[in-house]
């Protein structure tokens, strides 16, 4: 019989987040959360998995090498678990919240999978929070979202 601490436990690049680090990436994630929500940003929560040729349509398509794939046993088409939000929240604005005025302020956070890390991120599975800023003329839009973040880490103790 082999024993359990003979063989690894997880895959490459994914680990269990222990405390104190759990507890730590929450308070940032909640940290950041109330910045972008003091400055009008609403939480939209995308499913973790959805269908492949959603998730890789539009801005998506430059993730097809990145997403795991499987087989949804219910519809028999093949699903994609995200591997970036920001994807999402687009499709998310052009289809649930078109009718919604523009521009559009929506904040995000969650989990992401990816099927491979690089050398500078060695890790494939990780927390993603962020802002997106839809339907702002460009150069008002780049300044509010520098500025978003820029209280956000101020808010997080980055000087």
């Amino acid at each position: 019989m082999i024993e359990i601490a003979s063989k690894p436990l997880l895959p490459a690049g994914l680990r269990d987040v222990l405390a104190p680090d759990a507890a730590l990436e929450s308070d940032v994630v909640d940290r950041l959360k109330r910045t972008f929500s003091r400055n009008g940003y609403e939480l939209v929560k995308p499913p973790l998995a959805e269908f492949e040729d959603t998730l890789l349509s539009g801005v998506g398509t430059a993730m097809d090498e990145r997403i795991f794939r499987m087989l949804d046993p219910v519809s028999h088409r093949t699903l994609g678990i995200r591997a970036d939000i920001t994807t999402q929240v687009a499709r998310i604005a052009a289809t649930r919240l078109a009718k919604n005025p523009r521009p559009l302020r929506v904040m995000y956070s969650g989990q992401v999978l990816r099927v491979r890390g690089t050398h500078l991120e060695p890790e494939r599975q990780f927390s993603q929070a962020g802002i997106e800023l839809i339907g702002a003329p460009e150069g008002a839009a780049d300044a509010e979202v520098i500025f978003i973040v820029a209280e956000a880490l101020a808010a997080l103790g980055v000087e």
